[in-house]
Protein backbone atom coordinates (compact mmCIF):
# COMPACT_ATOMS: atom_id res chain seq x y z
CA UNK A 1 0.00 0.00 0.00
CA UNK A 2 1.42 3.37 -1.00
CA UNK A 3 2.46 5.63 1.83
CA UNK A 4 0.50 8.78 2.55
CA UNK A 5 1.22 11.31 5.23
CA UNK A 6 -1.28 11.80 8.01
CA UNK A 7 -2.97 15.20 7.92
CA UNK A 8 -1.56 17.95 10.07
CA UNK A 9 -3.62 19.15 13.01
CA UNK A 10 -4.89 22.07 10.92
CA UNK A 11 -5.87 19.76 8.08
CA UNK A 12 -7.52 17.30 10.44
CA UNK A 13 -9.44 20.00 12.33
CA UNK A 14 -10.63 20.26 15.91
CA UNK A 15 -13.17 17.44 15.69
CA UNK A 16 -11.51 14.13 16.57
CA UNK A 17 -14.57 11.86 16.54
CA UNK A 18 -16.73 11.50 13.42
CA UNK A 19 -20.23 10.09 13.90
CA UNK A 20 -21.65 8.31 10.84
CA UNK A 21 -25.26 7.21 10.37
CA UNK A 22 -25.92 3.57 9.52
CA UNK A 23 -29.37 2.89 8.09
CA UNK A 24 -31.04 -0.52 8.44
CA UNK A 25 -29.85 -2.15 5.23
CA UNK A 26 -26.54 -3.73 4.29
CA UNK A 27 -25.66 -1.29 1.52
CA UNK A 28 -25.62 1.56 4.01
CA UNK A 29 -23.57 -0.53 6.43
CA UNK A 30 -20.82 -1.45 3.95
CA UNK A 31 -20.52 2.16 2.79
CA UNK A 32 -20.01 3.31 6.37
CA UNK A 33 -17.57 0.48 7.12
CA UNK A 34 -15.38 1.52 4.19
CA UNK A 35 -15.45 5.17 5.27
CA UNK A 36 -14.81 4.29 8.93
CA UNK A 37 -11.75 2.18 8.19
CA UNK A 38 -10.22 4.83 5.94
CA UNK A 39 -10.99 7.69 8.32
CA UNK A 40 -9.39 5.79 11.20
CA UNK A 41 -6.49 4.03 9.49
CA UNK A 42 -5.47 6.68 6.95
CA UNK A 43 -6.48 9.97 8.58
CA UNK A 44 -6.29 9.22 12.30
CA UNK A 45 -9.88 10.01 13.31
CA UNK A 46 -12.03 8.06 15.74
CA UNK A 47 -15.34 7.02 14.16
CA UNK A 48 -18.58 6.20 15.96
CA UNK A 49 -21.35 4.48 14.01
CA UNK A 50 -24.93 5.25 14.98
CA UNK A 51 -27.76 2.96 13.86
CA UNK A 52 -30.71 5.14 12.93
CA UNK A 53 -33.57 5.06 10.44
CA UNK A 54 -33.36 7.12 7.27
CA UNK A 55 -36.02 9.60 8.40
CA UNK A 56 -34.64 10.43 11.86
CA UNK A 57 -31.09 10.95 10.59
CA UNK A 58 -31.93 14.25 8.91
CA UNK A 59 -32.68 16.15 12.11
CA UNK A 60 -29.65 14.62 13.83
CA UNK A 61 -27.32 15.68 11.02
CA UNK A 62 -28.92 19.13 10.91
CA UNK A 63 -27.96 19.72 14.56
CA UNK A 64 -24.49 18.17 14.24
CA UNK A 65 -25.35 15.25 16.54
CA UNK A 66 -24.49 13.09 13.53
CA UNK A 67 -21.98 14.15 10.91
CA UNK A 68 -22.84 12.25 7.72
CA UNK A 69 -24.99 9.62 6.02
CA UNK A 70 -23.60 7.92 2.94
CA UNK A 71 -26.58 6.45 1.06
CA UNK A 72 -29.64 8.66 0.61
CA UNK A 73 -32.37 7.55 -1.81
CA UNK A 74 -33.67 10.91 -3.07
CA UNK A 75 -37.09 9.88 -4.35
CA UNK A 76 -38.24 9.23 -0.79
CA UNK A 77 -36.84 12.41 0.73
CA UNK A 78 -37.99 15.37 -1.34
CA UNK A 79 -39.44 17.05 1.76
CA UNK A 80 -36.26 16.48 3.78
CA UNK A 81 -34.16 17.88 0.95
CA UNK A 82 -36.42 20.94 0.90
CA UNK A 83 -36.38 21.35 4.70
CA UNK A 84 -32.74 20.67 5.47
CA UNK A 85 -30.71 21.26 2.27
CA UNK A 86 -32.59 23.80 0.14
CA UNK A 87 -33.80 25.78 3.15
CA UNK A 88 -31.33 28.64 3.88
CA UNK A 89 -31.71 27.85 7.58
CA UNK A 90 -30.80 24.20 7.09
CA UNK A 91 -27.43 22.78 8.08
CA UNK A 92 -27.37 19.67 5.87
CA UNK A 93 -25.25 19.61 2.71
CA UNK A 94 -25.39 17.31 -0.31
CA UNK A 95 -21.76 16.18 -0.57
CA UNK A 96 -22.02 14.32 -3.86
CA UNK A 97 -23.11 11.11 -5.49
CA UNK A 98 -22.11 7.79 -3.98
CA UNK A 99 -21.90 6.17 -7.42
CA UNK A 100 -24.45 3.32 -7.50
CA UNK A 101 -27.90 3.96 -8.97
CA UNK A 102 -30.57 2.35 -6.82
CA UNK A 103 -34.14 1.31 -7.47
CA UNK A 104 -36.79 -0.15 -5.19
CA UNK A 105 -39.06 -2.78 -6.68
CA UNK A 106 -41.22 -5.86 -6.24
CA UNK A 107 -39.37 -9.16 -6.65
CA UNK A 108 -40.46 -12.74 -7.07
CA UNK A 109 -38.52 -15.97 -7.72
CA UNK A 110 -38.08 -16.57 -11.45
CA UNK A 111 -39.47 -20.10 -11.18
CA UNK A 112 -42.84 -18.66 -10.09
CA UNK A 113 -43.07 -16.54 -13.22
CA UNK A 114 -42.05 -19.50 -15.39
CA UNK A 115 -45.04 -21.39 -14.03
CA UNK A 116 -47.44 -18.42 -13.94
CA UNK A 117 -46.35 -15.91 -16.61
CA UNK A 118 -49.16 -13.49 -15.72
CA UNK A 119 -47.31 -12.72 -12.48
CA UNK A 120 -44.51 -11.02 -14.42
CA UNK A 121 -46.58 -7.81 -14.20
CA UNK A 122 -48.83 -6.16 -11.63
CA UNK A 123 -51.88 -7.19 -13.65
CA UNK A 124 -51.40 -10.79 -12.57
CA UNK A 125 -52.22 -9.75 -9.01
CA UNK A 126 -55.62 -8.50 -10.10
CA UNK A 127 -56.56 -12.17 -10.28
CA UNK A 128 -57.69 -13.28 -6.78
CA UNK A 129 -56.77 -16.89 -7.52
CA UNK A 130 -53.20 -16.09 -8.52
CA UNK A 131 -52.75 -13.61 -5.67
CA UNK A 132 -54.04 -16.16 -3.14
CA UNK A 133 -50.99 -18.35 -3.80
CA UNK A 134 -49.10 -15.79 -1.68
CA UNK A 135 -51.69 -15.81 1.15
CA UNK A 136 -50.75 -16.54 4.76
CA UNK A 137 -52.74 -17.02 7.93
CA UNK A 138 -52.16 -13.33 8.62
CA UNK A 139 -53.47 -12.11 5.26
CA UNK A 140 -56.43 -14.49 4.82
CA UNK A 141 -57.63 -14.52 1.20
CA UNK A 142 -55.21 -11.78 0.16
CA UNK A 143 -51.70 -12.45 -1.02
CA UNK A 144 -48.85 -11.38 1.24
CA UNK A 145 -46.53 -8.63 0.04
CA UNK A 146 -43.51 -8.81 2.31
CA UNK A 147 -41.98 -5.43 3.20
CA UNK A 148 -38.87 -4.90 5.28
CA UNK A 149 -38.42 -2.33 8.02
CA UNK A 150 -41.50 -0.08 8.52
CA UNK A 151 -39.19 2.93 8.78
CA UNK A 152 -38.08 2.53 5.15
CA UNK A 153 -39.49 4.86 2.56
CA UNK A 154 -42.09 2.92 0.53
CA UNK A 155 -45.37 3.40 -1.33
CA UNK A 156 -46.36 -0.26 -1.52
CA UNK A 157 -49.61 0.17 0.43
CA UNK A 158 -50.63 2.99 -1.92
CA UNK A 159 -49.67 1.08 -5.07
CA UNK A 160 -51.66 -1.96 -3.96
CA UNK A 161 -54.74 0.08 -3.03
CA UNK A 162 -54.68 2.35 -6.09
CA UNK A 163 -54.22 -0.50 -8.56
CA UNK A 164 -56.84 -2.67 -6.83
CA UNK A 165 -54.49 -5.60 -6.24
CA UNK A 166 -55.43 -8.56 -4.05
CA UNK A 167 -52.44 -8.08 -1.76
CA UNK A 168 -51.68 -6.93 1.78
CA UNK A 169 -48.38 -5.55 3.07
CA UNK A 170 -46.83 -7.46 5.97
CA UNK A 171 -43.66 -6.15 7.57
CA UNK A 172 -40.80 -8.63 7.87
CA UNK A 173 -38.96 -6.13 10.06
CA UNK A 174 -35.54 -6.09 8.43
CA UNK A 175 -33.51 -6.85 5.35
CA UNK A 176 -32.27 -10.08 6.94
CA UNK A 177 -35.86 -11.19 7.50
CA UNK A 178 -36.72 -10.55 3.86
CA UNK A 179 -33.72 -12.58 2.73
CA UNK A 180 -34.66 -15.40 5.11
CA UNK A 181 -38.14 -15.51 3.56
CA UNK A 182 -36.68 -15.57 0.06
CA UNK A 183 -34.26 -18.33 1.04
CA UNK A 184 -37.08 -20.43 2.49
CA UNK A 185 -39.21 -19.84 -0.61
CA UNK A 186 -36.50 -21.01 -2.96
CA UNK A 187 -35.55 -24.02 -0.84
CA UNK A 188 -39.19 -25.09 -0.42
CA UNK A 189 -40.20 -24.25 -4.00
CA UNK A 190 -42.96 -21.92 -2.81
CA UNK A 191 -43.96 -18.45 -4.05
CA UNK A 192 -43.00 -15.24 -2.25
CA UNK A 193 -43.36 -11.56 -3.19
CA UNK A 194 -40.99 -9.12 -1.52
CA UNK A 195 -39.80 -5.55 -1.49
CA UNK A 196 -36.15 -5.42 -2.51
CA UNK A 197 -33.86 -3.12 -4.40
CA UNK A 198 -30.98 -2.93 -6.79
CA UNK A 199 -28.06 -3.06 -6.31
CA UNK A 200 -28.43 -6.22 -4.23
CA UNK A 201 -26.57 -9.52 -4.43
CA UNK A 202 -29.73 -11.54 -3.69
CA UNK A 203 -31.22 -10.71 -7.10
CA UNK A 204 -28.66 -12.91 -8.79
CA UNK A 205 -27.97 -15.45 -6.06
CA UNK A 206 -31.69 -16.36 -5.71
CA UNK A 207 -32.59 -15.74 -9.36
CA UNK A 208 -35.26 -13.15 -8.59
CA UNK A 209 -37.30 -11.33 -11.22
CA UNK A 210 -38.75 -7.86 -10.83
CA UNK A 211 -42.52 -7.57 -11.21
CA UNK A 212 -43.32 -4.92 -13.79
CA UNK A 213 -45.40 -2.08 -12.35
CA UNK A 214 -46.90 0.82 -14.32
CA UNK A 215 -44.05 3.03 -15.49
CA UNK A 216 -42.79 5.75 -13.15
CA UNK A 217 -43.71 9.33 -14.02
CA UNK A 218 -43.27 12.67 -12.30
CA UNK A 219 -47.04 13.14 -12.55
CA UNK A 220 -47.61 9.92 -10.63
CA UNK A 221 -45.30 10.97 -7.79
CA UNK A 222 -46.79 14.45 -7.66
CA UNK A 223 -49.74 12.76 -5.92
CA UNK A 224 -47.60 11.06 -3.25
CA UNK A 225 -48.73 13.34 -0.42
CA UNK A 226 -52.33 12.40 -1.15
CA UNK A 227 -51.59 8.63 -1.16
CA UNK A 228 -52.00 8.64 -4.92
CA UNK A 229 -48.93 6.70 -6.11
CA UNK A 230 -49.91 3.95 -8.53
CA UNK A 231 -46.70 3.44 -10.48
CA UNK A 232 -43.19 2.01 -10.23
CA UNK A 233 -40.38 3.44 -8.15
CA UNK A 234 -37.88 5.70 -9.95
CA UNK A 235 -34.19 5.02 -10.44
CA UNK A 236 -32.35 6.93 -7.71
CA UNK A 237 -28.89 8.47 -7.96
CA UNK A 238 -27.76 7.64 -4.43
CA UNK A 239 -26.04 10.54 -2.71
CA UNK A 240 -24.34 11.51 0.56
CA UNK A 241 -25.25 14.16 3.10
CA UNK A 242 -23.25 15.82 5.87
CA UNK A 243 -23.55 18.38 8.64
CA UNK A 244 -22.52 21.75 7.20
CA UNK A 245 -20.18 22.36 10.14
CA UNK A 246 -18.10 19.29 9.35
CA UNK A 247 -16.13 21.09 6.64
CA UNK A 248 -14.65 23.51 9.15
CA UNK A 249 -14.48 21.12 12.10
CA UNK A 250 -12.81 18.21 10.28
CA UNK A 251 -11.61 19.29 6.80
CA UNK A 252 -9.80 16.06 5.98
CA UNK A 253 -12.82 13.94 6.90
CA UNK A 254 -15.10 16.24 4.91
CA UNK A 255 -12.92 15.87 1.83
CA UNK A 256 -12.70 12.09 2.06
CA UNK A 257 -16.46 11.71 2.46
CA UNK A 258 -17.12 14.21 -0.35
CA UNK A 259 -14.71 12.41 -2.68
CA UNK A 260 -15.97 8.93 -1.80
CA UNK A 261 -17.54 7.33 -4.87
CA UNK A 262 -17.51 3.84 -6.30
CA UNK A 263 -19.43 1.67 -8.73
CA UNK A 264 -22.51 -0.47 -8.37
CA UNK A 265 -20.23 -3.49 -8.95
CA UNK A 266 -18.00 -2.38 -6.05
CA UNK A 267 -20.94 -2.27 -3.68
CA UNK A 268 -22.43 -5.55 -4.90
CA UNK A 269 -19.08 -7.30 -4.38
CA UNK A 270 -19.16 -6.34 -0.69
CA UNK A 271 -22.83 -7.24 -0.34
CA UNK A 272 -22.18 -10.65 -1.86
CA UNK A 273 -19.34 -11.25 0.60
CA UNK A 274 -21.76 -10.55 3.46
CA UNK A 275 -24.93 -12.15 2.16
CA UNK A 276 -23.53 -15.13 0.24
CA UNK A 277 -20.14 -15.84 1.82
CA UNK A 278 -21.06 -15.18 5.45
CA UNK A 279 -18.47 -12.47 6.06
CA UNK A 280 -19.04 -9.62 8.44
CA UNK A 281 -19.65 -6.08 7.22
CA UNK A 282 -16.21 -5.05 8.49
CA UNK A 283 -14.50 -8.02 6.83
CA UNK A 284 -16.16 -7.28 3.49
CA UNK A 285 -15.15 -3.61 3.69
CA UNK A 286 -11.56 -4.48 4.63
CA UNK A 287 -11.25 -6.91 1.72
CA UNK A 288 -12.61 -4.30 -0.70
CA UNK A 289 -10.15 -1.70 0.61
CA UNK A 290 -7.25 -4.14 0.28
CA UNK A 291 -8.12 -4.90 -3.33
CA UNK A 292 -9.14 -1.44 -4.55
CA UNK A 293 -6.51 1.06 -3.52
CA UNK A 294 -6.59 2.63 -6.99
CA UNK A 295 -10.21 3.60 -6.31
CA UNK A 296 -10.00 4.91 -2.75
CA UNK A 297 -6.50 6.38 -2.69
CA UNK A 298 -7.58 9.44 -4.75
CA UNK A 299 -10.22 10.19 -2.09
CA UNK A 300 -7.28 10.91 0.19
CA UNK A 301 -5.17 12.75 -2.36
CA UNK A 302 -8.25 14.86 -3.03
CA UNK A 303 -8.20 15.67 0.67
CA UNK A 304 -4.58 16.75 0.48
CA UNK A 305 -5.32 19.14 -2.37
CA UNK A 306 -8.70 20.59 -1.40
CA UNK A 307 -7.57 23.42 0.82
CA UNK A 308 -5.93 21.23 3.44
CA UNK A 309 -2.45 20.64 1.99
CA UNK A 310 -2.30 22.52 -1.30
CA UNK A 311 -4.72 24.42 -3.46
CA UNK A 312 -6.27 22.87 -6.51
CA UNK A 313 -5.27 24.84 -9.61
CA UNK A 314 -8.85 25.75 -10.46
CA UNK A 315 -9.95 27.01 -7.06
CA UNK A 316 -11.58 30.41 -7.40
CA UNK A 317 -11.70 30.18 -11.21
CA UNK A 318 -14.98 30.15 -13.15
CA UNK A 319 -15.02 28.90 -16.74
CA UNK A 320 -17.86 29.18 -19.23
CA UNK A 321 -18.38 26.07 -21.31
CA UNK A 322 -20.38 26.08 -24.52
CA UNK A 323 -22.33 22.94 -25.32
CA UNK A 324 -23.32 21.42 -28.63
CA UNK A 325 -27.00 21.42 -29.56
CA UNK A 326 -27.06 17.87 -30.87
CA UNK A 327 -27.59 14.58 -29.04
CA UNK A 328 -24.07 13.17 -29.41
CA UNK A 329 -22.53 16.17 -27.67
CA UNK A 330 -24.14 15.88 -24.24
CA UNK A 331 -22.09 13.06 -22.72
CA UNK A 332 -18.68 14.34 -23.77
CA UNK A 333 -19.48 17.88 -22.60
CA UNK A 334 -20.65 16.69 -19.18
CA UNK A 335 -17.61 14.43 -18.85
CA UNK A 336 -15.18 17.33 -19.36
CA UNK A 337 -17.22 19.52 -17.02
CA UNK A 338 -16.97 16.98 -14.20
CA UNK A 339 -13.26 16.39 -14.83
CA UNK A 340 -12.59 20.14 -14.75
CA UNK A 341 -14.40 20.33 -11.42
CA UNK A 342 -12.06 17.66 -10.04
CA UNK A 343 -9.30 20.20 -10.64
CA UNK A 344 -11.23 22.80 -8.65
CA UNK A 345 -12.66 24.83 -11.54
CA UNK A 346 -16.24 26.06 -11.39
CA UNK A 347 -17.62 25.22 -14.83
CA UNK A 348 -20.94 26.41 -16.16
CA UNK A 349 -23.51 23.84 -17.27
CA UNK A 350 -23.04 23.37 -21.04
CA UNK A 351 -26.81 23.05 -21.34
CA UNK A 352 -27.02 26.76 -20.44
CA UNK A 353 -25.18 27.73 -23.64
CA UNK A 354 -26.12 25.25 -26.34
CA UNK A 355 -24.81 26.38 -29.73
CA UNK A 356 -24.12 25.08 -33.18
CA UNK A 357 -20.53 25.06 -34.40
CA UNK A 358 -20.46 28.50 -35.99
CA UNK A 359 -22.10 30.08 -32.94
CA UNK A 360 -19.68 28.34 -30.57
CA UNK A 361 -16.56 29.60 -32.35
CA UNK A 362 -17.98 33.11 -32.49
CA UNK A 363 -18.85 32.96 -28.76
CA UNK A 364 -15.34 31.81 -27.84
CA UNK A 365 -13.65 34.38 -30.08
CA UNK A 366 -15.70 37.20 -28.58
CA UNK A 367 -15.14 36.05 -24.98
CA UNK A 368 -18.65 34.78 -24.29
CA UNK A 369 -17.36 31.22 -23.75
CA UNK A 370 -13.98 29.85 -22.74
CA UNK A 371 -14.08 26.42 -24.36
CA UNK A 372 -16.12 23.62 -25.82
CA UNK A 373 -15.45 19.96 -26.61
CA UNK A 374 -17.58 19.40 -29.67
CA UNK A 375 -15.30 20.33 -32.58
CA UNK A 376 -15.86 17.92 -35.48
CA UNK A 377 -12.82 17.29 -37.68
CA UNK A 378 -12.34 18.50 -40.32
CA UNK A 379 -15.70 20.20 -40.92
CA UNK A 380 -15.62 22.63 -38.01
CA UNK A 381 -12.04 23.74 -38.62
CA UNK A 382 -13.30 26.10 -41.32
CA UNK A 383 -14.79 28.32 -38.63
CA UNK A 384 -11.30 29.24 -37.44
CA UNK A 385 -10.86 31.28 -40.61
CA UNK A 386 -14.00 33.35 -40.08
CA UNK A 387 -13.58 37.10 -39.76
CA UNK A 388 -14.96 38.93 -36.73
CA UNK A 389 -16.59 42.38 -36.78
CA UNK A 390 -13.31 43.95 -35.60
CA UNK A 391 -11.45 42.49 -38.58
CA UNK A 392 -9.57 39.81 -36.64
CA UNK A 393 -9.95 36.11 -37.40
CA UNK A 394 -11.38 33.52 -35.04
CA UNK A 395 -8.07 31.64 -35.14
CA UNK A 396 -6.37 34.63 -33.51
CA UNK A 397 -8.47 33.99 -30.40
CA UNK A 398 -9.30 30.28 -30.46
CA UNK A 399 -7.47 27.06 -31.27
CA UNK A 400 -8.22 23.35 -31.33
CA UNK A 401 -6.72 21.17 -28.64
CA UNK A 402 -6.58 17.43 -27.94
CA UNK A 403 -8.40 14.55 -29.55
CA UNK A 404 -11.41 13.46 -27.54
CA UNK A 405 -12.23 10.82 -30.17
CA UNK A 406 -10.96 10.13 -33.68
CA UNK A 407 -13.28 12.80 -35.04
CA UNK A 408 -13.87 15.21 -32.16
CA UNK A 409 -11.52 17.66 -30.46
CA UNK A 410 -11.88 20.46 -27.97
CA UNK A 411 -11.42 24.13 -28.80
CA UNK A 412 -10.61 26.95 -26.40
CA UNK A 413 -9.57 30.55 -26.15
CA UNK A 414 -5.83 31.21 -26.27
CA UNK A 415 -5.92 33.15 -22.99
CA UNK A 416 -7.72 30.34 -21.17
CA UNK A 417 -5.14 27.80 -22.32
CA UNK A 418 -2.26 30.10 -21.36
CA UNK A 419 -3.63 31.15 -17.98
CA UNK A 420 -4.88 27.73 -16.85
CA UNK A 421 -2.31 25.06 -17.77
CA UNK A 422 -4.06 22.33 -15.77
CA UNK A 423 -7.28 22.86 -17.71
CA UNK A 424 -5.30 23.03 -20.97
CA UNK A 425 -3.54 19.76 -20.18
CA UNK A 426 -6.85 18.07 -19.40
CA UNK A 427 -8.32 19.13 -22.74
CA UNK A 428 -5.19 17.85 -24.42
CA UNK A 429 -5.04 14.38 -22.89
CA UNK A 430 -8.62 13.18 -22.38
CA UNK A 431 -9.53 10.61 -24.99
CA UNK A 432 -12.66 8.48 -24.85
CA UNK A 433 -13.49 5.33 -26.76
CA UNK A 434 -16.19 6.22 -29.26
CA UNK A 435 -18.11 3.14 -28.12
CA UNK A 436 -18.42 4.69 -24.65
CA UNK A 437 -19.91 7.81 -26.22
CA UNK A 438 -22.31 5.97 -28.49
CA UNK A 439 -23.56 3.96 -25.51
CA UNK A 440 -24.42 7.20 -23.71
CA UNK A 441 -26.20 9.18 -26.45
CA UNK A 442 -28.91 10.33 -24.14
CA UNK A 443 -29.75 13.62 -22.47
CA UNK A 444 -31.77 12.34 -19.52
CA UNK A 445 -29.69 11.85 -16.37
CA UNK A 446 -26.48 12.57 -18.29
CA UNK A 447 -24.83 13.80 -15.07
CA UNK A 448 -25.43 10.47 -13.35
CA UNK A 449 -24.28 8.53 -16.41
CA UNK A 450 -21.03 10.47 -16.51
CA UNK A 451 -20.50 10.01 -12.78
CA UNK A 452 -20.94 6.27 -13.20
CA UNK A 453 -18.58 6.24 -16.21
CA UNK A 454 -15.94 8.07 -14.16
CA UNK A 455 -16.34 5.57 -11.32
CA UNK A 456 -16.02 2.64 -13.74
CA UNK A 457 -12.91 4.15 -15.33
CA UNK A 458 -11.33 5.46 -12.13
CA UNK A 459 -7.76 4.41 -12.92
CA UNK A 460 -7.74 6.29 -16.22
CA UNK A 461 -9.45 9.32 -14.70
CA UNK A 462 -6.94 9.44 -11.85
CA UNK A 463 -4.09 9.36 -14.36
CA UNK A 464 -5.61 12.29 -16.31
CA UNK A 465 -6.09 14.33 -13.13
CA UNK A 466 -2.56 13.59 -11.94
CA UNK A 467 -1.09 14.68 -15.28
CA UNK A 468 -3.18 17.85 -15.31
CA UNK A 469 -2.12 18.69 -11.74
CA UNK A 470 1.50 18.20 -12.71
CA UNK A 471 1.06 20.75 -15.50
CA UNK A 472 -0.30 23.43 -13.15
Amino acid sequence: MAAIRLPTSAEKGDLDTIRLAVNPWNGSAVNVAVAKQLLENELGYTVETVYIDEEDQWAAINTGDLHASLEVWPSGHAYNIADFIDNPDGNVVNIGLLGPVGKLGWFIPAFVIERYPALATWEGFLDPELASMFATAETGDLGQFLGGDPSWFQYDDDIIANLGLHLEVVWAGSEDAILAAVDASVRQDEPVLVSLWTPHSAIKSYDLSEVKLPAYSDECYATADADGVDCDYPADDLFKIAWAGLEGAAPAAWSLLSNMSYTTADQISMLAAVESEGKSIDEAAAEWIAGNEATWRPWLSGEASRGTGMRLPGEGVSLTMAGGNWLFSYFQAELLRQLMEMLGYEVSDPADLELDSSQAYLAMAQGEADFWVNNWNPDDNNWLAEELPDGSLVVEHVRRVGELTREVTAAARHDMLANHPAAAKLLEIVEVNVVDLSDQIVRQNVGALVTEWIANNREQVDAWIAEALAAA
